[in-house]
């Protein structure tokens, strides 16, 4: 998404939240990143059936200085989440939380995108994964291309991403494998 929101004219900072909630000056940097930018793109991996840890210690920061503020930045959120099952559908409460979040501190919702069988990627660009993220691939252009002109993610794009990427059972077989 980062790629295709650069070769869109888009500027991209990426911040890794495990990276940034370490120390209370790089906390000040990402609160200091959010109050410059039009679009926050929230990635993460599904822990159990809502965010990760950090992942919710960042919001509540995020929150608190949003709070704090006299006069709120604009911006939009998007929020992506990947689960290690193979059913996206577990993403929706997570996304649900995030979506939450937006409304609280007052940004626009951007959309959220639900991946399933994330453990199938493991980490690879998608670019060298092959056939099986075809949908993601384009789900993920026609975010872009949405997002860069200042709109939200097409229903189009949540579907795409949400579709299996290969049977449930050859998924659950080969992770039975790996283990």
């Amino acid at each position: 998404l980062a790629l295709q929101l650069q070769t869109r004219g888009v500027n991209v900072t990426t911040l890794h939240v495990a990276r940034v909630m370490r120390t209370e000056e790089r906390i000040q940097q990402f609160l200091d990143v959010t109050d410059r930018v039009d679009l926050i793109v929230l990635a993460f991996p599904l822990y159990v059936d809502s965010l990760p840890y950090l992942v919710t210690a960042a919001l509540e920061r995020w929150a608190d200085h949003r709070q704090a503020q006299i006069q709120l930045q604009p911006g939009s959120l998007l929020a992506i989440a990947n689960c290690g099952v193979p059913e996206a559908h577990h993403n929706r409460t997570a996304l649900a939380i995030c979506r939450q979040f937006v409304d609280t501190v007052g940004l626009e919702w951007a959309g959220g995108l639900a991946l399933g069988a994330g453990g199938a990627i493991h980490g690879q660009p998608l670019s060298e994964t092959g056939g099986m993220v075809r949908h993601i691939v384009q789900a993920l252009d026609m975010t872009a291309e949405a997002l860069a002109v200042g709109k939200p993610a097409p229903v189009e794009a949540a579907e795409l991403m949400a579709r299996p990427m290969m049977p449930s059972r050859l998924y659950t077989f080969m992770g039975d494998t790996g283990w």
